[in-house]
């Protein structure tokens, strides 16, 4: 057999040997990194955010400063998955330090807003909690079938996986009884045969390996087969339905 030939033959092996360990995942971890911005972003905010500052101009370049720091502390932030059978949990890893201006993190404030999530793919339902000030712990019941998502042909390779792009609508909020929507983007492989999505972005036939949000990105960074403990604290006999939620922010804003 010559070098090509035995090239090809590691080659099958490896690719089998990959697909059958994850074939075998029942339970363990997804990681994902979350972005917020590019830097493009970043410098036209840190313009927007002095501008609207209403200061002397003296105290603008003060103000900068602070605004750029701020920024420039912007890292991605690590949140991890649970998923046991047909069971997943998101819990938030860490919440940021509002006080401290040398090492506050954007991207960790933006993902606190998104609250803890629980999925009972059985049941087809995501629950999530989230701290609304107006009305403290509110827990949202969402109907995964609700979301209807386009697959596209559109392809790519991320992380190692090919992944397929699909794009739905989703409720954003509720202004003066008129529903608004925006956009979500994922990106799911079909290698990986687990129904895990970061948020509550599921339905797909497939690992999601990116998600773009409104504010942030999602990206995959680890896949862990491991024994598992989900402990699901969100009180979700108190849940409310996504319409009822809406008509709660049209009443608030």
């Amino acid at each position: 057999m010559g070098k090509k030939g035995i090239l090809l033959v590691l080659v099958l092996l490896f690719y089998g040997f990959k697909a059958q360990q994850v074939e075998r995942l029942t339970e363990g971890e997804v990681e994902y990194q979350f972005f917020f911005g590019s830097a493009k972003k970043f410098s036209d905010l840190e313009n927007k955010v002095v501008d609207s500052v209403k200061v002397k101009k003296t105290e603008k370049e003060k103000v900068k400063n602070i605004v750029s720091q701020i920024l420039s502390n912007n890292k991605g932030v690590k949140q991890t998955i649970k998923f046991k059978d047909d069971k997943v949990q998101m819990v938030l890893d860490a919440k940021p330090d509002f006080r401290n201006k040398t090492q506050f993190n954007l991207t960790q404030a933006l993902l606190e807003t998104f609250g803890n999530y629980y999925a009972d793919l059985t049941e087809n339902v995501v629950y999530n909690e989230q701290q609304e000030i107006a009305y403290g712990d509110i827990v949202v019941k969402y109907n995964i079938s609700d979301l209807k998502w386009n697959i596209t042909d559109e392809t790519r390779v991320i992380n190692g996986y090919r992944a397929t792009k699909a794009t739905a609508k989703y409720k954003s909020e509720k202004k003066n009884g008129k529903q608004k929507y925006r956009e979500v983007v994922a990106w799911f492989s079909e290698e990986i045969p687990l129904r895990v999505a970061p948020l509550n972005y599921y339905g797909l036939p497939g690992l999601v390996v990116q998600l773009k949000v409104s504010g942030g990105t999602f990206i995959l960074a680890d896949i862990r087969n491991k024994e598992v403990k989900l402990n699901n604290k969100i009180k979700i006999q108190k849940a409310i339905t996504e319409d009822q939620y809406m008509d709660l922010l049209d009443e608030k804003y």
